[in-house]
């Protein structure tokens, strides 16, 4: 468990690209109205039957093949491949979660590695079942007024509702961390059909965290005597309202019809 910096040189790791094998983006959309009316300029024409479309949370939206969207039971049941934008590979996740991110540190990383095995279908392979929680966090220092004591306590990014997961997601993975009741879901999400389907973590969001980590927020004396002294002169301005009842929102109202 990594309450640090990112550990094994995991920064890479978030990076997901949305123009590998089976997954176009937007520049080669083969839903576009260029791709649809066939092919122009040394673009080859697309097999629109081949392709579902998953609509990206900036508006846009992706072509993917059907072949790598659904996965197939031994019944025959298919369903959608949660874990398609990861590609089979070790990416970072951010996860929305409730309560401390000590409960999590405790054990998921041990669930993920449980999980029965998987196949990548690329490779034929197993997909590995190794797992790290981050949960970005550090020591600070910090000053009492009211006792004028120095003290120290550890603040968490993003308030502790936020961490990252680094793993291979799949079905498996996907369905663990839904039914954790102490994770709300991910974060980072495109839609298709009924489902949310996770993609990993953009870079510039463990770049973000790495960045906190770095950033002094050490409080000091003078630091914390002036924010009492900009609230006590706030609190004293003459337009300052005391009480709800000083105003009526009615009073700017010229004619009010029921």
């Amino acid at each position: 468990t990594t309450t640090g910096g990112v550990a094994g040189g995991g920064g890479g790791g978030a990076t997901a690209s949305n123009t590998d094998e089976g997954v176009q983006d937007d520049d080669e959309d083969p839903t576009s109205s260029t791709n649809q009316e066939g092919a122009t300029e040394g673009r080859k024409q697309v097999d629109m039957s081949k392709y579902v479309v998953v609509h990206k949370n900036d508006g846009g939206r992706l072509g993917v093949l059907k072949k790598i969207m659904y996965i197939e039971n031994e019944k025959g049941d298919k369903k959608v491949n949660m874990g398609v934008f990861g590609k089979s590979a070790m990416h970072w996740y951010e996860l929305w979660i409730s309560g401390r991110p000590t409960s999590l540190e405790k054990n998921f990383e041990e669930q993920v590695e449980n999980l029965p095995k998987s196949m990548n279908r690329k490779t034929n392979r197993p997909i590995l079942r190794e797992c790290t929680l981050w949960a970005p966090s550090k020591r600070v220092k910090t000053y009492n007024p009211d006792t004028d004591r120095k003290g120290s306590k550890t603040i968490r990014w993003q308030d502790g509702e936020r961490v990252f997961v680094r793993l291979v997601l799949d079905n498996h993975a996907y369905d663990l961390i839904q039914q954790d009741k102490r994770i709300h879901g991910f974060v980072h999400t495109h839609q298709f059909e009924d489902s949310r389907i996770p993609y990993p973590a953009p870079p510039e969001r463990v770049e973000d965290a790495e960045t906190w980590l770095a950033t002094d927020h050490d409080q000091t004396k003078e630091q914390v005597l002036r924010e009492v002294e900009g609230r006590l002169v706030d609190s004293n301005r003459e337009d300052h309202v005391d009480s709800i009842s000083e105003w009526n929102p009615f009073n700017d109202v010229e004619d009010l019809k029921i």
